[in-house]
C-alpha cells in the first residue's frame, strides 16, 4: 500500500517538476520567481529520492519477510512429516 502511494507521489512530482521546468524556461527574466520555483523543484526532487529509498527499504523488508516465512514453512513442513502419530489405544 505504502509503495503504491510513494510511486503515485513520485509520478505526480515528476509531472510537477516538468511543469516547473517549463515555467522557469519561459520566465528567466523574473529572477525571484525562478529562484522560488527552482527551490520547490529541488525539494520535490529530494522528496522523490527519499521516497525511492523508502520503497527500496520496503521492498527489502518484504523480500526478507517472504524468505523468512518460506524457511519457516519449509521447516514446519519437514518437521511435521517427520513426526509419526502414535495410535490411540482404547
Amino acid at each position: 500500500m505504502k509503495i503504491h502511494e510513494n510511486e503515485t507521489l513520485i509520478n505526480r512530482n515528476k509531472m510537477r517538476i516538468e511543469e516547473l521546468t517549463i515555467q522557469m524556461e519561459g520566465s528567466l527574466e523574473i529572477k525571484e520567481q525562478w529562484k522560488e520555483q527552482n527551490k520547490i523543484r529541488q525539494e520535490i526532487q529530494q522528496q522523490n529520492e527519499t521516497l525511492k529509498l523508502e520503497n527500496n527499504n520496503l521492498q527489502n523488508h518484504i523480500s526478507n519477510y517472504a524468505q523468512s516465512l518460506k524457511r519457516k514453512i519449509e521447516r514446519t513442513g519437514s518437521y511435521g512429516t517427520s513426526i509419526k502419530r502414535k495410535p490411540v489405544s482404547t
